[in-house]
């Protein structure tokens, strides 16, 4: 015997002629229509393409803060350089060079000094460039740094120092 789509498996009846087992199976509703499954591919590709979004996006970010970070440990070491060549007597702006701890990464010193100030300070302005995609970044450091104190520093440093030990007579 042929079995309908309407037919129920009558192993599955209960002594009262009621189904037990699963309803009638109708041949419209056997499966997923082309539309729906058109529908849901569309949700779960929007949801990929997003995600994809978020990460290029993480990454940019990412690389921005990288270079941010050595931007200011370059600007740190340059202004430490500054302070020892103050300290040799040496002021003199430095041109744009590549850093050699970092490469990839351009510093440029540019000294000036500053109108007005007593005491013979100086504007240091460190410039850090690194290669951005096609194009380039860069950030500019400024600081206010005293001459005289790292020379002064430098002098009372080297000047013989004369214990209380030494002065004294048995």
């Amino acid at each position: 015997m042929l079995r309908t789509s309407k037919e129920v498996n009558p192993a599955v009846m209960d002594g009262n002629g009621n189904a037990l087992g699963p309803k009638p199976v109708d041949s419209r509703m056997a499966g997923f229509s082309l539309i729906e499954i058109l529908v849901a591919m569309v949700i779960l590709v929007a949801g990929m393409v997003s995600v994809l979004a978020l990460f290029t996006t993480g990454v940019s970010i990412h690389k921005s803060a990288i270079d941010g970070t050595h931007s200011a440990l370059i600007a740190e070491s340059s202004f430490a350089l500054i302070r020892a060549r103050f300290a040799e007597g040496k002021i003199a702006s430095i041109p744009r060079a590549t850093h050699p701890d970092y490469p990839g990464y351009d510093v440029q010193i540019d000294i000036s000094e500053v109108d007005g100030m007593v005491g013979g300070e100086v504007l240091v302005k460190v410039s850090v460039f690194w290669r951005k995609g096609t194009g380039e970044g860069s950030e500019v450091f400024t600081a206010l740094l005293p001459v005289q104190s790292f020379q002064e520093s430098i002098r009372l440093a080297r000047r013989p120092s004369t214990s209380s030990e030494e002065g004294r007579k048995p």
